[in-house]
C-alpha cells in the first residue's frame, strides 16, 4: 500500500491511496478510505471505466432503469 494523502481535522481523517489488491483482487486500485478504515471509493487504474465497488455499480443500475423508465 503506497499511501498518496491523508488529511486529517479534528471530526476526522481521510486518506487515498494506491494498493495492488482490494478485496482479495489483484490489479491497481486508487481508494478513498475515511477514519474508520472503510473503503469509501475506488477506482481500478488499469480500467478507470470499471465500476468497483458494489454500491456505486447499484445506484448507476437504479438511475440507468429509472431512466428508461420515465423517457
Amino acid at each position: 500500500m503506497q499511501l498518496l494523502l491523508r488529511e486529517t481535522s479534528d471530526y476526522s481523517e481521510v486518506s487515498v491511496y494506491e494498493t495492488t489488491q482490494l478485496y482479495g483482487v489483484n490489479g491497481k486500485f486508487r481508494c478513498l478510505q475515511f477514519s474508520d478504515h472503510a473503503v469509501q471509493g475506488a477506482m481500478d487504474l488499469k480500467d478507470p471505466k470499471r465500476i468497483v465497488l458494489e454500491y456505486p455499480r447499484a445506484i448507476i443500475h437504479l438511475m440507468e432503469a429509472n431512466h428508461s423508465i420515465t423517457s
